[in-house]
C-alpha cells in the first residue's frame, strides 16, 4: 500500500483522533490550515494528517459533511501485524 486517502463524516473527526493517536503517537499537531478547502487540520511528524473544518455548518455546506484522512505508505507498514490487532478481541486484521 502506498498510500491511503479517504473521507470520513466530519462528526466522527474528534471521536477519530485518540483511535489514531494510539496508532501513530501523541505527537500530533492542530493546525487552523487544511490541504484544499479545509480550514483545520491534525499533523502527526510521519505524515498521517486529518483534513476538517472549523465547524460543522461548514464542514455540511463546503464538503457535505465530510473531512479527509490520509495515510502514507510507510505509517502503515511501520505498524506491522501486531500494530492493528485488536488486542481484546484476538489478532484480526482491519
Amino acid at each position: 500500500m502506498h498510500w491511503l486517502r479517504g473521507s470520513v463524516p466530519h462528526r466522527r473527526v474528534q471521536e477519530m483522533i485518540p483511535f489514531l493517536a494510539e496508532l501513530f503517537g501523541e505527537q500530533w499537531e492542530p493546525y487552523e490550515y487544511g490541504l484544499w478547502i479545509y480550514d483545520r487540520s491534525m499533523l502527526w511528524p510521519n505524515g498521517v494528517r486529518v483534513n476538517c473544518h472549523s465547524s460543522e455548518e461548514r464542514a455540511d455546506r463546503i464538503t457535505k459533511g465530510k473531512a479527509t484522512l490520509e495515510i502514507p505508505g510507510q505509517c502503515p507498514d511501520a505498524l506491522g501485524m501486531a500494530g492493528i490487532a485488536c488486542p481484546d478481541e484476538g489478532p484480526h486484521a482491519l
